[in-house]
């Protein structure tokens, strides 16, 4: 009864959590808008998420927002989580996937290679893109396959899925102007910017990818996630 109405955009307040080896807050997982749970990652076993609370401004204040806590499978740099399915997937830098229905049981579940994983959800199936490995489940992220490899000219780390317009797009956080697109989370095709730099997320929008270049003020604009302008 106490949940708060969580505005369109929600605004992550890093500032009032604690970085250091033993507590850094790895990822942001989902924020309902209807219940106002939010999921958020440690380096480690910890996971976090919300039961309630109150918006100040359109942020959250971590230090003082009401959470508990769980505990996932391993003892892992946990680098990216996704929703879908009703179920929470996360991944890690070695083989090791986790996966939980409500954010607070993780079950285990294994990647094809041991790499840094980053994993996106769409149309009824997670991915899972590493270097050039590619990895799929279709069953909320129990069991993966490993897909066919990237595209040669896409070797890349720390990729940033999201699924909108019916596909898969993906910007890499490595120093590239590469990024990839997949209409069945299984086949991958790649796609190039006019200009090189580190991306390190994607968003959708009013029928838009859009990504920034790190250390820029260049935007790259696409309206099919295959073809970029550059802003």
């Amino acid at each position: 009864s106490n949940k708060p109405t969580i505005p369109e955009a929600v605004v992550i307040d890093d500032s009032t959590i604690t970085e250091n080896a033993s507590d850094e807050l790895q990822t942001i997982g989902v924020i309902d808008k209807n219940s106002g749970n939010a999921l958020g990652f440690w380096h480690g076993t910890q996971a976090q998420y919300n039961n309630g609370g109150t918006v100040k401004d359109t942020y959250y204040d971590w230090e003082t927002f009401p959470h508990n806590t769980s505990t996932l499978t391993a003892d892992q740099r946990w680098i990216s989580v996704a929703f879908g399915d009703n179920k929470f997937v996360t991944a890690s830098n070695t083989d090791k996937a986790n996966y939980s229905s409500d954010g607070q049981t993780w079950t285990a579940s294994t990647l094809p290679a041991s790499n840094t994983w980053s994993v996106g959800y769409g149309n009824g199936r997670f991915v899972a893109l590493s270097g050039y490995i590619t990895a799929y489940s279709d069953d909320g992220g129990e069991t993966w396959t490993q897909g066919p490899n990237l595209p040669q000219d896409a070797w890349v780390a720390g990729w940033h899925i999201i699924y909108a317009d019916n596909k898969f797009v993906a910007v890499t956080g490595n120093d590239a102007n590469v990024s990839v697109y997949s209409t069945d989370g299984i086949n991958w095709y790649s796609s190039t910017f006019t200009n090189q730099a580190q991306r390190y997320s994607i968003a959708y929008g009013n029928g838009k990818f859009i990504t920034i270049g790190n250390g820029t003020n260049i935007l790259n604009v696409s309206t099919d996630g295959q073809t970029w302008n550059t802003v």
